[in-house]
């Protein structure tokens, strides 16, 4: 008899730690990290020499680890496994925390930027490690235009 009773507190066991993980949102948490880009847009020109206005909103439901930046030349149609050589590349990963985290920064185009068509993109990782993709759209991409000095 007791060696029933212990296979029943075993299962019963089994059973509320299962139930347990179903109720922590954590254990379930698959979905990549929403990024909206508000700045800039798809097609925005810049000089050299100017700023990007860049401004996001990160947001996980278990919380946010980092996010990622990178601007670097698509005029050659290259794969993103490869960054051209041009004297404005941005390559960074960036620390944050929390749920919700928006981002405002200015970006700072050398005088000397290569003038062309510039790949512009913003991933995001959440603290469960689950990462944003080019696969499925969640990685925020666009092309923006920079153009020579408006000085000259």
């Amino acid at each position: 008899m007791s060696y029933l009773k212990g296979r029943f507190l075993i299962l019963i066991g089994l059973v509320f730690s299962i139930a347990a993980c179903q109720d922590d949102p954590e254990a379930q948490d698959t979905k990549a990290p929403v990024v909206t880009l508000l700045s800039p847009q798809q097609g925005d020109t810049f000089y050299a020499g100017d700023e990007i206005h860049f401004e996001a909103i990160l947001e996980d439901e278990t919380g946010l680890a980092t996010y990622h930046l990178s601007v670097h030349e698509g005029g050659d149609g290259h794969s993103h496994g490869r960054i051209a050589a041009s004297t404005f590349n941005i390559d960074q990963s960036f620390t944050v925390s929390g749920k919700r985290v928006e981002v405002h920064e200015h970006i700072s185009i050398p005088s000397d930027a290569t003038p062309g068509m510039y790949h512009f993109i913003v991933k995001a990782i959440d603290e469960l490690g689950n990462s944003t993709s080019f696969a499925d759209g969640s990685t925020r991409e666009l092309e923006i235009e920079i153009l020579a000095s408006s000085l000259e």
